[in-house]
């Protein structure tokens, strides 16, 4: 396990972080520093490839397609690479190497609304055999919140008070994803690219990008693509979807225009439920561990918790 953490923290450090397809500095207090995962599910013969966040020490939440990937057998059983932001998946070509970093599934707890080729309730949380130790030095290994139901009904607050215009303005949104550019045909670098959210429907959320040619990011989702949005200083997760999704196919031509794409919805009402069952039935399992590396992010998920905590005791209440 020591040497496991001591490889990835080396490999992390010999990358610079991108940012809109630019390099930074770690330090710069634009890069958001959650932790990505990286799925190879196939082994040698076939690959799927699709990304998650870690919401815990043993919790990823994904793709449902992805959960159903990982529960097929498999020769090489496939392996979860913990990713830093902005590390080079170079590896995914040596698969030999990339099992070194393998960390079996325990389990899949998969949305019971999901059914085959839905895209609209398609989500799972793995739950890994291993723990995943967080703040191993800084900047490294850090959870994604994820907004229940009042959250939800916050920025569905927002959206009608300020307007379309202003909401727009003021929304600060991101999508995370592996992409091509220029100089590499192949995905091997993790990027974000700046996005406004133009509306959340019932089931999907549109986004316009930013995206330019000067970017050296000529397209994204290759490998999967998440959707995040700030909202009161911490950083919640809108939208996921698979590298198999029919959504994010385009030609690189059309990556190179890419303006507004429409994306399923994170919280659409049957994956709220989904995930408000999950925080209310599996609490002592979601505390997160934290270090003394991240006390404001701490903080800010002990907010988060209490107000949940809250609201389940009075529904208790009244029952």
């Amino acid at each position: 396990m020591t040497f496991l953490f001591i490889a990835l923290i080396f490999i992390v450090k010999n990358v610079s972080p991108l940012m809109y397809g630019k390099e930074v500095n770690l330090l710069d207090p634009q890069v958001r520093h959650f932790t990505t995962a990286f799925f190879r599910v196939n082994g040698t013969t076939s690959t799927f490839l699709c990304q998650g966040h870690i919401i815990n020490t043993t919790f990823i939440i994904t793709t449902a397609r992805c959960g159903k990937k990982l529960l097929k057998p498999h020769k090489d059983g496939g392996a979860v690479y913990i990713t830093e932001y902005g590390s080079d998946l170079s590896i995914i070509g040596k698969p030999e190497k990339l099992l070194n970093y393998n960390n079996q599934i325990k389990k899949v707890i998969f949305n019971p609304m999901t059914y085959e080729l839905d895209t609209l309730n398609d989500i799972a949380f793995i739950i890994t055999t291993k723990s995943i130790n967080y703040c191993q030095n800084m900047n490294t290994y850090h959870p994604i919140l994820i907004m229940t139901s009042d959250h939800f009904k916050q920025m569905s607050r927002d959206y009608y008070l300020l307007g379309h215009d202003e909401f727009q303005r003021e929304s600060k949104c991101f999508i995370r994803s592996w992409g091509r550019d220029e100089t590499n045909k192949f995905n091997t670098k993790l990027r974000e690219i700046p996005v406004h959210l133009l509306e959340t429907t019932e089931h999907y959320i549109l986004l316009e990008s930013e995206i330019t040619g000067n970017d050296g990011f000529v397209c994204w989702g290759d490998i999967g693509a998440s959707v995040f949005c700030e909202i009161e200083e911490a950083i919640y997760i809108y939208g996921i979807v698979s590298f198999s999704d029919e959504i994010l196919k385009r030609s690189p031509n059309d990556c190179r225009k890419l303006k507004v794409s429409k994306i399923p919805f994170l919280h659409s009402k049957h994956n709220r439920d989904f995930i408000d069952s999950l925080f209310y039935n599996h609490t002592l399992e979601l505390d997160l561990i934290f270090g003394d590396c991240d006390t404001s992010y701490r903080s800010r998920f002990k907010k988060h918790k209490i107000k949940h905590y809250m609201k389940k005791t009075r529904k208790s209440h009244h029952i």
